[in-house]
């Protein structure tokens, strides 16, 4: 038996991310990724449009997903978000920059890796698909440096 409820209410937050800020229309338009290696600093870009007819504000919310990834991921990650604030008509680009660390997740040996492979970036209802290439980086996140200690036990 599988719950995907919790007692009388459904498991789903009542409203998402960024509900309720706005009350004219957004469109999304020209997402353009630029990502080549792990170890890249990645740019996701696109342009806003409030085609409503009255000043608004809307959360623009970068998403990703990891496409061949070797472990089970979920279906989408936030990247990031900003705020917009525009005028009726007016459009405006924003450029997400982010690091390829970003991108990583544990694996099954409990270290922290990026790995080369297609990442799939989604802003509202675009998405594009992207080639990530480059060699596979394991930092060493669990590891603490040195305690030093100067005071004498007195």
């Amino acid at each position: 038996m599988i719950l995907d409820d919790y007692v009388d209410t459904p498991a789903s937050p009542l409203f998402p991310f960024g509900h309720g800020l706005s009350y004219t229309t957004w469109t999304r338009s020209d997402l353009a990724v630029d990502a080549a290696t792990t170890g890249d600093e990645i740019a996701v870009a696109v342009t806003v449009t409030n085609t409503g007819d009255r000043a608004g504000t809307d959360v623009v919310q970068v998403y990703f997903r990891d496409d061949v990834a070797s472990v089970g991921l979920p279906a989408s990650r936030l990247l990031g978000f900003q705020r917009v604030e525009c005028a009726p008509g007016v459009s405006t680009r924003l450029t997400f920059r982010v690091s390829a660390g970003r991108l990583g997740f544990t694996g099954a040996d409990l270290r922290y890796r990026v790995e080369p492979g297609a990442f799939t970036f989604i802003v509202g209802e675009l998405s594009q698909t992207v080639a990530v290439s480059g060699p596979v980086s394991f930092p060493d996140r669990n590891a603490l440096p040195a305690v030093r200690c100067d005071v004498a036990p007195g």
